[in-house]
């Protein structure tokens, strides 16, 4: 009963400690690499709270409302991917970072999890590299990022 009181007190712990570190960085639940990135006829958003994230997982009928934990204590981020003409939503892009400063696709979903334009790809890859550079420049991000890798590290991961 103490070892799971105390293995319970230390996740709780850690839930406190890394929303205590993001919310120095802002209002997000979880800080983002960039807010919004324009490319070709694409804009992405970043989902920095779960109720984004819930949100965009209903509009586009796809699980990306769970994804909560791994943007908070991981190094996760997903973007909403929308035309920038009309605002209608195409895809849902998840990024993570695997090791610091070096951000890969993790997955992309069209409606329904239907796979994406093949031409979104390249712009896709502009977004990476962006998130590679803020990811090393932006110190106190990257002190965040830093954080939470090691925490997780911590869990085994």
């Amino acid at each position: 009963s103490r070892l799971k009181a105390g293995l319970e007190s230390l996740k709780r712990l850690r839930r406190e400690s890394v929303a205590m570190e993001a919310h120095k960085l802002g209002p997000d639940e979880w800080p983002p690499i960039l807010r919004k990135f324009e490319s070709g006829p694409y804009r992405m958003l970043a989902l920095t709270a779960e109720s984004q994230l819930i949100e965009e997982g209903k509009q586009m009928n796809h699980c990306v409302g769970t994804y909560g934990d791994q943007c908070r204590f991981e190094a996760v981020r997903v973007f909403s991917v929308q035309y920038k003409k009309s605002g209608l939503r195409v895809a849902t892009l998840a990024i993570k970072e695997t090791q610091p400063g070096a951000w890969i696709l993790d997955q992309i979903k069209g409606p329904g999890n239907s796979e994406v334009d093949p031409f979104l790809s390249r712009d896709v890859d502009a977004l990476l590299q962006i998130a590679n550079r803020i990811s090393c420049e932006d110190l106190q991000l990257r002190a965040f990022l830093d954080l939470i890798r090691s925490l997780s590290a911590g869990d085994g991961k």
